[in-house]
């Protein structure tokens, strides 16, 4: 566990001057307008997540960190499970705050106070709360979505490097694509029924927690399958 926090350690440092100004001048914006426009604004932080470890990926292989285990006490599940770690801890993170912020700007109600002409952004964002659509749970949606691209990203990273992500991403994403066409059109899958009567029948704070436990569970996922074909790599 030590050695875990210790490559996390080193991946903040490496990518810290780079990405914290960003960071922190994307959550004073971000707070902003969620406080003063929109309080479901608060539910992108955790986007700001992704954009501050973006760096991380391209630094590790310019600076070799990937390759530690070639030459510090340190296995290669470990820099994995690391580097997937420190995406979910972070995205958790920036969702809490995401969720602070929100629930004080739906508290204070100065969205519907301080920029006048905007009663019907002010309806609208009202009716949503009161239907349960809350900041709180728009940030569920979006923590979800940082998971599963982290999850798609660095297992793409690990693997086929970081010069070939775009291509690689475009080819899984098609993959997707597919499985769902097939899963719909030849099975017979409706996916928007399910969907929507999951939903109809669940709660919002329940949804939400299974939406943070699939974000939990995309990541942890992702770590295996990636560390086990590494590993393999090197059998």
């Amino acid at each position: 566990m030590k050695t875990l926090f210790n490559l996390m350690h080193l991946d903040f440092i490496s990518i810290k001057n780079k990405s914290l100004p960003a960071f922190i001048v994307g959550i004073i914006l971000v707070t902003t307008i969620s406080i003063v426009l929109v309080p479901h604004a608060a539910a992108s932080m955790p986007f700001l997540a992704m954009g501050f470890m973006s760096p991380m990926s391209i630094t590790a292989e310019k600076n070799g960190y990937n390759r530690l285990y070639g030459i510090l006490p340190v296995s290669r599940k470990q820099v994995v499970y690391a580097r997937f770690a420190e995406a979910f801890i972070l995205c958790l993170v920036a969702a809490l705050i995401g969720i602070a912020i929100g629930s004080i700007s739906v508290a204070l109600g100065l969205y519907s106070h301080l920029i006048p002409g905007l009663d019907k952004i002010v309806l609208v964002i009202d009716t949503f709360i009161s239907e349960g659509l809350t900041p709180a749970y728009a940030t569920s949606i979006f923590f979800l979505t940082a998971c599963f691209s982290f999850a798609v990203l660095y297992f793409i990273d690990f693997i086929f490097g970081v010069e070939k992500e775009g291509p690689a991403t475009l080819i899984i994403m098609f993959g997707l694509c597919l499985i769902i066409a097939f899963l719909i059109l030849v099975v017979g899958i409706d996916f928007a029924e399910i969907i929507n009567n999951f939903i109809e029948s669940t709660s919002r704070t329940t949804m939400a927690i299974i939406l943070y436990l699939l974000g939990m569970i995309l990541i942890a996922i992702s770590a295996v399958i990636t560390s086990s074909i590494m590993n393999k790599r090197e059998l």
